[in-house]
């Protein structure tokens, strides 16, 4: 009987134990769950941010323009553009649209212009989204082909009667909606802030061209593309001023 005893003191002493080594094998599972927050948020500190990632890499596509003299020959609707510069696909406060295949970005071969276009651009987007911080990027269509020539109806669209040395440029309206979208309709466009663009945000760019021989900046309704009841677009053309 004392043996039988001895027998079941022994079984509960080893049934307590494996209950106490299963215990504590389980207890690192229950604290895991403690330490997953912590994994998610080093993982969250750690890097930047998406909108941050996107600015960066926008940066990067406005640093890495390749820059050169350029010349425009002829006439706007009768040129050719010599060592054009292609305007990148986006930038920190712009946008490029394609208006044939109605989407972002627009094809690389739509974007050439000459170098003080390119750079005429910049600066007056730039001067635009100095004095609107809040206000949504700003779209570009067409500029010229990389060689300049004719860009007809055959590339797309109804085309263009100018665009053809590299000088003139289309930018779209800011929408109401703020969509980085070419507006349709009139309806569409912020008009406060259409007013200070096509008033206000050329001045830095006239004040860039010191010399009087320099080309004017100057915006005008397309007619190309745009009634004049529904104009969604304005042709800025970095042309010499007309004596």
């Amino acid at each position: 009987m004392a043996r039988a005893v001895s027998l079941v003191a022994i079984a509960a002493a080893l049934a307590g134990a494996a209950w106490v080594a299963t215990r504590t094998g389980t207890t690192p599972a229950a604290v895991a769950p403690a330490s997953a927050p912590q994994i998610v948020a080093r993982n969250v500190a750690g890097g930047p941010s998406r909108s941050t990632r996107r600015r960066a890499g926008r940066h990067r596509l406005e640093a890495g323009i390749v820059w050169h003299r350029s010349r425009a020959t002829g006439l706007p609707y009768a040129g050719r553009l010599v060592g054009g510069v292609r305007l990148p696909r986006e930038g920190v406060h712009f946008f490029t649209w394609d208006p044939v295949l109605h989407r972002s970005p627009d094809r690389p071969w739509r974007r050439y212009g000459t170098d003080r276009l390119v750079r005429t651009l910049l600066a007056a987007i730039g001067a635009y989204a100095a004095a609107h911080p809040h206000a949504p990027r700003v779209g570009i269509g067409d500029l010229s082909r990389p060689h300049g020539g004719d860009f007809g109806p055959e590339f797309g669209g109804i085309g263009h009667a100018s665009h053809q040395n590299g000088l003139d440029a289309d930018v779209y309206y800011p929408r109401l909606d703020r969509r980085e979208r070419a507006p349709r309709r009139v309806s569409q466009i912020d008009h406060r802030l259409r007013r200070t663009w096509s008033t206000g945000s050329c001045a830095p760019a006239r004040r860039s061209f010191s010399s009087a021989r320099a080309p004017a900046f100057t915006g005008r309704p397309a007619s190309s593309r745009c009634s004049s009841i529904t104009t969604t677009t304005c042709t800025y053309a970095c042309r010499p001023p007309s004596r």
